[in-house]
This record gives structure tokens, sequence and C-alpha cells, in this order.
């Protein structure tokens, strides 16, 4: 065999050899086009894929309901469940606005957060399902509420364009004292148990009163103080003055 035949060879086994390299990098690029291209189909399928119903249901590996979403007549709703099956949480659209709620593991709700006339308040509870501490917001003012044990009044919170208030409430929830506060004053008032005033402090840019009334409600003693000086004043219980200090 010639050199020339040798190198003949030789060129055309290279050539086969290129062909059969640019076949495999052909079918490999082949390849690489479709995954991205596939992953496209795939988008565009799923993009346009609509599910409809008025209920679906999240069920865990053991077959127990984890989320389910739904529609009753109130609007649509999401829930969660814990392994035991009670609820956890909730949120819920309705007529008169969201609420999201959250439960103890027994199943009771513990707080809420929703919207009334489009403005926020959030209410959490005991783990009785009593309220004890409620914070709002409507149309001109904020408030908190705080609740005692039994689920009543214990403590108001209150502020508006015009000033601030705080009352407090025994465990029954009747009024025993009230601190309010505005641009022109500030004043305490004291309850008893029939919420009758029984004192009262204001204080004023002319000067401060202490006032102390009767079961009745009758003023029986006024304690005031101004730019001429301190007074003492003394009534009956028809209100008429019998003594003065100083006179």
């Amino acid at each position: 065999m010639s050199q020339t035949t040798e190198c003949s060879y030789d060129l055309v086994r290279q050539v086969e050899d290129l062909r059969r390299q640019n076949r495999w990098i052909k079918t490999l690029l082949i390849g690489l086009l479709c995954v991205p291209l596939c992953f496209l189909i795939m988008g565009q399928g799923s993009s346009e894929r609509t599910i409809e119903g008025n209920q679906f249901v999240l069920k865990d590996a053991a077959g127990k309901i984890r989320a389910r979403l739904f529609m009753n007549e109130g609007g649509a709703s999401l829930a969660f469940y814990d392994g035991a099956g009670h609820g956890q949480a909730a949120l819920a659209v309705g007529p008169n606005g969201p609420l999201l709620s959250f439960y103890s593991s027994q199943g009771i709700e513990v707080a809420k957060f929703f919207t009334v006339d489009d403005l926020p308040s959030l209410v959490l509870s005991d783990q009785s399902g009593k309220a004890r501490l409620a914070v709002g917001l409507n149309k001109d003012a904020a408030h908190v509420v705080l609740y005692n044990a039994p689920g009543s009044l214990g403590v108001g919170m209150g502020a508006d364009k015009d000033g601030a208030i705080v009352s407090l409430h025994d465990p029954n929830g009747t009024l025993r004292g009230k601190l309010t506060a505005s641009a022109d004053e500030s004043g305490i008032e004291f309850y008893d148990r029939s919420q009758q005033v029984r004192a009262a402090f204001t204080a004023k840019a002319g000067g401060t009163v202490l006032g102390m009334s009767d079961a009745a409600g009758n003023v029986r003693a006024l304690l005031g103080q101004a730019a001429e000086g301190a007074q003492l004043t003394i009534l009956n219980q028809n209100g008429k003055i019998v003594a003065t200090v100083p006179k």
C-alpha cells in the first residue's frame, strides 16, 4: 500500500469520525432545544388550565383533611386543620368584608381580625373563648378594650379629634372610674357601685376644682383653686352652702 493510499484511508476515517461526532452533536443540540420548548409548552398549558368547583379538599398522606377551600352562603372560605381534625385557621370573605380567625388545639377561636365599615378590628380571646382584648378603628376614633375573666368590660380606652378617655370597671363591668383629656381641660371621676359620681377633679386653664358628692348624687363639698386663691365650700343635702373657708 502506497503512502498516498494510507493517507487517503486516514482522511476517510477522520471524515467518518467527524460525521459521527456531528450526528451526536446535532442529536444533543436537538435534545437541548426540546427541553425549554417542552417547558414552554407545559407552562402555556398550565396557565390556560381552569379548574372549577364549589369545594376543594387537601388531604395528607394519612388521608386526613388538612385544608378546605369552599363556598357557603356568606362567600368564599379557606380553612386549615391539624392532624386531629381541629380547625386551626380560617380566612373568609363575606358581605361584611374579610375575616381571619385562629383556633386553639381544642377548636376554640382565640383570635380574629376583621373589618367593619372598611376599618380593621382585632379581638383576642382566652382558652374558654371569652374575649379579653379588642382593638379597633371606627370613622372618627380608635379604641382599646380589656375584658376581665368573666368576660365583662374591665378597661376601655378611646381617642378621637376632641381628646382621649380611659374608663375603669369592676369585675361586674360596672363603671368605677373615668379619666378624660381634651384641649381645654382634663378630669377624673370616681363612681360607687350604683354608678353615682362620688368624687370628681377637673383642671382648666383658670384653675382646678375637686368635688365630692353623697350617695344621692348631691354635691356636698367643693375645693377650688383659682387666681384669687383656694376656697373650700361645704353644702347640705339640699345644695345650700353651710360653710365657706375662707369666707
